[in-house]
């Protein structure tokens, strides 16, 4: 039987598993990927349920801190098989 899962419970699932991660001191790389998939759902889902605008001001306000140095670490893994990306990773003193 098929589950049925929508994007608001995948991003749940997304960061309590990142939660889990990053408590038990295990994988940081999985753990900052999954919180920030969950974050990029969260943000999309927000501007089709408010018009509060809220989603422009947090999306300028993450912008003005760094969305790409943010980004970097979640595609690392999501462009894989991009021959642009490297094929190693290495953390630097910012790591989470």
């Amino acid at each position: 039987m098929a589950t049925v899962i929508t994007k608001l419970e995948g991003a749940r699932r997304q960061i309590d598993t990142a939660i889990e991660l990053w408590i038990e001191g295990r994988d940081a790389l999985s753990a900052f990927a999954l919180a920030f998939g969950s974050l990029k759902v969260l943000l999309n889902l927000y501007s089709y349920k408010e018009t509060d605008g809220f989603d422009k001001k947090l999306d300028k306000a993450i912008g003005d801190l760094g969305w790409r140095s943010m980004s970097g670490y979640a595609n690392f893994l999501k462009h894989a098989t991009s021959r642009t990306q490297a094929d190693t990773f290495r953390s630097g003193a910012n790591w989470v």
